[in-house]
């Protein structure tokens, strides 16, 4: 009976020891001071952390007031290319003080608009189905804003962001983890609050990112519109580490390799009216995984406003590595997609082959069509000789510079020494690989755009099955390029917008005109 007692007594004391160590640890988790942003992580053990954020609170004992919001609004508009640090606890390069100090008394102020935010910056693999939750007390009364409390708002996580608005003195921010049984790992967050404006950049669909092509290590794509150098980050993560975070900066930020080599430009390519050409922003993104899913954002950074592009973009890398992206070639200025090519040979060696075979072809198409009287001989109402060299260009570099694929259905498998021009087995030697055929589309314009005499023919219609089939692609109805390349247009998208908008015009303008005549007729024909 005693050693019961004592057995008793015992396990008392341990549960007793147990229940006050953890009453310690949740006293020792004191709220955190925010000033401007804070980057942290939440587990199951640390499973809530609060925030205040008083701007009354901060203080300058030689400047006062005054200075130290100047100072803050010279670091948030100050350009950087650092979103979110990669270590948890730290402050970003927005941060304007320290943010591991208790909570100090709260100094009474006017109500202030806080803008606030919150993005994930990286979840557990194994439970990227689960958020944390993100609460604000909507009264400066409630220090511990969470589940089943009054004078509190819930702000929800979208792809990993959220954001918020409130005019009031100060407020309190918690961050709870996801409450699911059984659930392990380190949630990685960056939260920001300021009467400036907010700390993270604001999701926007103003920015589009559109692919040109990958090879097995390098990704290039271009934006729906120009920034000036440093306006802009791009950022490339594998796919499994942003799948639900695609508006998040800070994921991008932790997820994107740093032995990555990314280089900004500019160029021309996909203006659907080349003679009214504009220049929209470039990014060439190198050392990539080969045959690895990837998605890709841009920050920028433009009027001091942070933005982030809602419209990421998924793409692969080639398995293959005789596929070799090229772009900005002299001559097919078009270019911008993975070419065959023997993997011993540089990027510059393989763009200058290509562009010295397809330009010696155009040369001898110039002195043919040199031969017929461009400015005097009228062989179209809607097409002229410049129309004519502009489509056998895009033709005869779509035809000597071919497009490399994968292994779908429309993808023309090439075996070694057996490519569409010889000249290629000879200079570039690269292999078996699969080519993406030119569009018959290429070949219909140059028919249309230039003189009969030249005598230059596609395969018809009806032979799908033979020699069409053997040589070009078919742009199915419908046909939008962000659903892949069924055939290679030459140049993105602009050859077929053009092709088919230009034909559409000029027949529509050639058709108003002959209604002008014939309605002339009519006239002078009644009055006579």
């Amino acid at each position: 009976m005693q050693k019961y007692k004592i057995y008793n007594s015992i396990t008392f004391l341990l549960k007793f020891t147990i229940w006050l160590i953890s009453i310690t640890r949740i006293q020792a988790q004191q709220t955190l001071q925010l000033f401007g942003t804070y980057d942290g992580s939440i587990n199951s053990t640390t499973s809530y952390v609060t925030f205040i954020y008083n701007p009354s609170a901060i203080s300058d004992k030689t400047g006062g007031l005054s200075k130290v919001f100047a100072m803050a609004k010279r670091q948030a508009t100050r350009a950087t290319t650092t979103i979110a640090s990669k270590l948890p606890g730290s402050t970003s390069s927005l941060t304007s003080g320290k943010t591991n100090q208790p909570t100090q008394p709260p100094m009474i102020g006017m109500p202030r608009k806080i803008y606030i935010s919150v993005s994930i910056c990286r979840v557990p693999r194994e439970s990227a189905d689960y958020m944390p939750r993100v609460f604000v007390a909507t009264d400066p009364s409630q220090s511990l804003p969470k589940p089943n409390t009054v004078n509190m708002q819930e702000i929800f996580l979208k792809n990993g962001f959220a954001n918020y608005t409130i005019t009031i003195p100060y407020t309190y921010i918690g961050i709870l983890y996801p409450n699911k049984t059984g659930l392990t790992g380190d949630y990685y967050y960056s939260i920001g609050a300021s009467i400036l404006g907010y700390r993270h950049p604001l999701p926007t669909s103003d920015i589009h990112l559109i692919r040109e092509d990958t090879d097995s290590t390098s990704a290039l794509f271009r934006l729906n519109q120009y920034f000036d150098m440093g306006v802009i980050t791009a950022y490339i993560a594998e796919k499994s580490f942003v799948t639900r975070l695609s508006h998040s900066a800070c994921a991008f930020n932790m997820s994107t390799s740093t032995n990555l080599i990314i280089k900004y430009d500019y160029t021309t390519r996909g203006s659907t009216d080349p003679s009214n050409a504009i220049n929209v922003s470039t990014v060439f993104i190198s050392k990539l995984n080969n045959g690895t899913d990837y998605i890709a954002s841009i920050v920028t950074n433009n009027s001091n406003t942070l933005q982030l592009s809602s419209n990421t973009l998924s793409l692969k890398t080639l398995s293959q590595i005789n596929c070799r992206l090229i772009s900005d070639l002299s001559f097919c200025d078009k270019v911008a997609y993975s070419v065959p090519a023997n993997p011993s040979l540089n990027t510059t060696e393989i763009a200058n082959i290509y562009d010295d075979l397809a330009n010696t072809s155009y040369q001898n198409f110039s002195l043919a069509l040199a031969q017929y009287s461009c400015d005097t001989a009228k062989y179209s109402l809607v097409r002229n000789c410049d129309d004519c060299r502009v489509a056998y260009k895009n033709w005869i570099c779509a035809v000597s510079i071919p497009r490399c694929g994968t292994t779908d259905s429309n993808i023309i498998q090439r075996q070694e020494n057996q490519s569409r021009i010889p000249a290629i087995d000879g200079a570039l030697n690269p292999g078996a690989y699969g080519e993406i055929p030119p569009c018959i589309n290429l070949c219909y314009n140059v028919t249309q755009s230039c003189p009969p005499i030249l005598q230059f023919t596609c395969p018809p219609n009806g032979t799908l099955n033979s020699l069409l089939s053997q040589s070009y692609g078919m742009v199915p109805p419908g046909f939008n390029i962000s659903n892949g390349i069924p055939c290679n247009p030459m140049g993105g998208d602009w050859v077929i917008s053009m092709a088919i908008r230009k034909d559409d015009r000029s027949l529509r303008y050639w058709t108003l005109g002959l209604a002008y005549i014939i309605f002339g007729f009519i006239l002078f024909g009644s009055i006579n």
